[in-house]
């Protein structure tokens, strides 16, 4: 493992938390003896996998089971909706906290999530359901996925900026991720696909998003 370890990163943070915002300083702490100007820096969440609970200090509870007017729910359902919601509220905490560190250098920050949770949306049902219906595949399938850029990122890249605001309304999945990834850090591969760069306008936005290999999702969702 730690020698996979040296060929995928130069830094890596020696150990695991319970909390996403001890990451930060894990970078923190690291970033005093870096030496290279451009970076790529990876905050890889625990995030918002149940136990919902266990995903946030229970000083920063906000949610309660009493805000939940949902007469199918039982008491136990509304406190799990208010951990799950504590949980996001918790994880929107980290990502900020991301941002004001770098809001001061020139940098470019994108967020995305792996999946999504099926946690009493509209539904007395709670937890992995791969039915191809709409009602299942949204909360599950749906996920954040934005890029930030610093205000010096805007004004020396401008170019780049134009590109990200033209391209918010794409359809877009996560498996094209690279190559944006690519195309940002100015790296030449023959794996590298201008049609799967979402910023890119030769980008196929009629690529077909198929879930499980056999459904596609803007004939059931859209």
């Amino acid at each position: 493992m730690s020698q996979i370890t040296s060929y995928m990163f130069d830094k890596r943070n020696a150990h695991s938390h319970s909390y996403d915002m001890e990451l930060i300083d894990d970078y923190l702490s690291m970033s005093k003896t870096a030496t290279n100007r451009n970076q790529l820096i990876i905050f890889h969440f625990i995030g918002i996998h149940a136990d919902f609970k266990l995903r946030y200090p229970q000083e920063r509870k906000v949610f309660h089971a009493s805000d939940y007017k949902r007469a199918d729910l039982s008491s136990d359902e509304k406190e799990t909706l208010a951990d799950y919601d504590n949980a996001i509220y918790y994880n929107d905490m980290v990502v900020g906290n991301i941002i004001k560190t770098f809001d001061n250098q020139e940098a470019i920050i994108i967020y995305v999530p792996d999946h999504g949770e099926l946690v009493y949306d509209n539904c007395q049902e709670m937890g992995r359901n791969l039915s191809l219906e709409k009602k299942y595949i949204v909360p599950q399938f749906d996920i954040p996925f934005w890029i930030y850029c610093t205000d010096s990122y805007r004004d020396n890249h401008s170019d780049i900026w134009l590109k990200i605001e033209r391209a918010k309304d794409r359809p877009f999945m996560t498996d094209d991720l690279p190559h944006l990834l690519l195309f940002l850090a100015g790296i030449t591969s023959n794996g590298y696909s201008p049609e799967r760069n979402i910023i890119d306008d030769r980008f196929d936005v009629n690529r077909k998003r198929y879930i499980k290999g056999e459904a596609d999702y803007d004939v059931i969702c859209k």
